[in-house]
């Protein structure tokens, strides 16, 4: 059953991406996100048992697998039948669009103007913070985190840096000098964020996929670039616990790698448990985060949300850890597999008008909205409410910053252009035309 849910599946991945593979963009990565997370476990289980002899239970019943493999299927299914609707190949934004915005007055000013939000963002970071890798465990990491949101979301405009700057110039010269601004970006907020490798993960991918939609990189590179930036994550998981290198190092990597990119063993304790389903309560809480503590003194730093009901109703542990149900976990304990059948046909809807949006409505809200795309992996690693709310925040925040350089650039002295008299202009005309 396993392998025949992943040979399916795998087969409507392949037509979803010959579809998809010309509009890269929040549907493209977003059920590339579910295929991996929730699909590609199969194989990884299968080599890492018969190679390292890791005897690994499989996380998930057979039947609930069938499930996860139609509820794919069904969101493949809904994105080639809108593409043609809704993005077709000849009406998307192609790269000269973009370039013309970027190399525009507002566009180099916007990108003047983020550079600078970020930098000043990452520097209140670690003066009130400094390197905190040895911080603690997770928990502890996550309470001396509290109160720096606003600044780490501001920093991330670094990224619309990153992605105007490759669109301005497009040579390899230039990808390189994004990815180099965007991996010190990244590793800059690892060591003042306790080790959170969420951002610099989330940096790197949109300037390789801009790289990707300009041809200056191919998709074999595209692919082996994927599998080494999971491996440099791991490594900074050992960096950040603090393990050494020796005996049982490769069972010591996959083991990470499995609850970094496959935390499908989350499915194990949710469907398994019989319980009432909680409805859209929690879900909804998620979204309280965007309040500033400022105007809420009394916010707590664990929030009520659906992850934190996982861990402190499901699994039974105390305050200081959360842990990811992933985005199918977290809809079937809102209401079971209605809703991961429901969820899976809105979120398809809802990366689908983000990228009508992105790739043929506007080339503003295509640079504040897809710097954050990396954050629909969120939505099925995490938990579907946690992806849905960073992405709105952050392409939220990213309008701001750019409406924010419209109005500066607006009350700035402008160059006055030189007025020639009509009649002036007329006898230049007349002597030209005799000469």
């Amino acid at each position: 059953m396993y392998l025949f849910c992943f040979i399916v599946s795998t087969i409507c991945m392949v037509l979803f991406f010959r579809k998809w593979k010309r509009a890269l963009g929040f549907t493209f990565f977003g059920v590339l996100s579910f295929y991996v997370i929730m699909i590609l476990w199969v194989p990884y289980y299968i080599l890492c048992n018969s190679l390292m002899s890791l005897s690994w239970d499989y996380p998930i019943k057979p039947e609930s697998m069938a499930f996860i493999s139609v509820a794919f299927c069904l969101c493949c299914v809904i994105s080639i039948l809108l593409k043609g609707v809704l993005i077709p190949n000849r009406k998307i934004l192609n790269p000269a669009a973009i370039y013309v915005f970027s190399n525009s007055v507002r566009g180099r000013f916007f990108a003047f103007v983020a550079f600078v939000i970020s930098a000043s963002c990452i520097a209140a970071l670690f003066m009130m913070k400094g390197v905190t890798l040895d911080v603690g465990n997770y928990g502890t990491r996550f309470e001396s985190n509290a109160g720096t949101g606003l600044f780490t979301i501001l920093s991330y405009s670094m990224v619309t840096v990153a992605v105007l700057r490759l669109y301005r110039n497009p040579s390899l010269k230039t990808l390189f000098i994004s990815i180099l601004l965007v991996l010190t970006y990244g590793m800059l907020l690892f060591l003042t964020l306790g080790g959170a490798r969420n951002y610099l993960i989330a940096a790197i991918i949109p300037v390789l996929l801009a790289g990707y939609s300009l041809r200056l990189i191919s998709l074999k590179l595209l692919s082996l670039l994927g599998v080494m930036g999971v491996l440099m994550i791991t490594s900074l998981a050992l960096v950040r616990y603090g393990d050494s290198v020796g005996t049982g190092m490769f069972e010591l990597l996959a083991l990470y790698t499995r609850d970094t990119v496959f935390p499908v063993g989350s499915l194990s304790n949710i469907i398994d448990v019989s319980m009432k389903h909680t409805g859209f309560d929690y879900f909804f809480n998620q979204f309280y985060a965007i309040i500033p503590r400022a105007l809420w003194p009394g916010k707590p730093i664990y929030l009520d949300t659906i992850a934190y009901f996982y861990t402190e109703q499901i699994l039974g542990y105390g305050k200081g850890l959360i842990i990811a149900p992933t985005g199918i976990g977290s809809l079937y304990i809102m209401g079971g597999w209605v809703a991961i059948f429901i969820g899976s046909f809105l979120i398809s809807m809802f990366f689908i008008y983000l990228d009508y949006y992105a790739l043929r409505r506007s080339v503003v809200f295509y640079f504040c909205a897809f710097p954050s795309i990396f954050f629909a992996f969120f939505c099925f690693r995490e938990s579907m409410e946690l992806g849905i709310y960073k992405i709105m925040l952050h392409s939220l925040f990213a309008l701001g910053v750019y409406a924010f350089s419209r109005g500066v650039y607006s009350i700035l002295p402008k160059k006055q252009k030189a007025f020639r008299p009509p009649s002036v202009s007329r006898h230049m005309a007349k002597t030209q035309h005799i000469s």
